[in-house]
């Protein structure tokens, strides 16, 4: 009953289990016998695959509940050479989970990726930079709408003593 959004399109997981601290590369019906090289493998009917210049990605439980979502970009491989296609983008530390883009880049292990193992630049990530406002939205006098640099964990952005807003400072926004 699990669900992986790419975009507007949303793929149904049939029944699988996938064992702690293992890995499972997904895929197309017509990729599977490919894959089954570099590990275990579950296809998706409609899948795809990924575009390099970017897209959005969740995956969800069966009561739609968020596991993981990233909305990625070819910038992030931070490499001109390899955001053309052909190298995998990686996740830095894979227990940052909805992470932003300093916890990805392009693999560097010379197959381009490195499917159902630890990925090529594996390291523990720490997030030392405070997420900042990138826009506001002025909707009225008591609500204002936020996009933030990064995913904020919802105890973190639901604490109001996280945020200094000042009368005047609105007064200002509205006049933008």
């Amino acid at each position: 009953g699990w669900k992986l959004q790419i975009g507007s399109k949303e793929l149904s997981f049939s029944s699988d289990t996938i064992q702690a601290n293992s890995y499972l590369i997904l895929c197309s019906h017509t990729s599977k016998e490919e894959f089954l090289v570099y590990g275990d493998v579950h296809s998706l009917s409609s899948f795809s695959g990924l575009t390099n210049a970017g897209s959005s990605l969740r995956l969800l439980t069966a009561e739609k509940v968020v596991i993981d979502e990233i909305a990625y970009s070819d910038t992030w491989y931070q490499s001109n050479e390899k955001n053309d296609g052909g190298w995998s983008l990686e996740r830095i530390d894979p227990s940052n989970t909805c992470s932003s883009r300093s916890n990805w880049s392009a693999s560097i292990n010379e197959k381009g990726g490195t499917p159902g193992q630890v990925n090529s630049i594996r390291a523990d990530y720490v997030d030392e930079e405070s997420p900042k406002v990138v826009s506001f939205k002025y909707v009225s006098e008591n609500q204002l709408v936020l996009e933030f640099s990064e995913v904020i964990d919802e105890v973190t952005f639901l604490n109001p003593e996280n945020y200094n807003i000042q009368a005047n400072a609105l007064k200002e926004i509205t006049s933008i």
